[in-house]
């Protein structure tokens, strides 16, 4: 048995959004495609079981239907999160303009405690799937 974790193509869409948006508050000209972009679109839910077909004779999809929500006096708790993962969020200012790191850091974070602020809550889809597979 060959297991395979993965999210949606649009898992953290919420977040990854924010990334562009950020670059340009701080002078920076985002890509077309940001890395972590790149990174859910290269192996997903919704693609998975085509790439892994070829190679196993049964493949199984198990979606694991995920979501997180924080009003404005919770938020911390999401930065906290998302900082664990700020490695591959900001890894396009890392690679290209390491000394704006900070900058964008409060940038993309002062955004989302705003939103959370001005709608109440800020909410994160970040679906989840199990490829299971085998040979025979």
């Amino acid at each position: 048995i060959f297991l395979a974790l993965t999210h949606t193509r649009d898992s953290l869409d919420e977040v990854v959004s924010l990334i562009p948006k950020s670059m340009e508050s701080i002078g920076i000209d985002p890509p077309r495609e940001t890395r972590i972009q790149s990174l859910f679109n290269a192996f997903c839910l919704e693609d998975g079981e085509s790439q892994l077909r070829p190679y196993f004779n049964e493949v199984e999809r198990i979606i694991y239907k995920n979501a997180l929500s924080f009003d404005p006096d919770t938020i911390n708790a999401c930065i906290d999160y998302l900082k664990k993962k700020s490695y591959l969020l900001f890894k396009d200012v890392r690679d290209h303009s390491p000394s704006k790191i900070h900058e964008m850091e409060d940038a993309f974070f002062s955004s989302i405690r705003g939103l959370a602020q001005r709608q109440g809550q800020f909410s994160i889809i970040k679906d989840d799937a199990v490829f299971r597979c085998r040979t025979f």
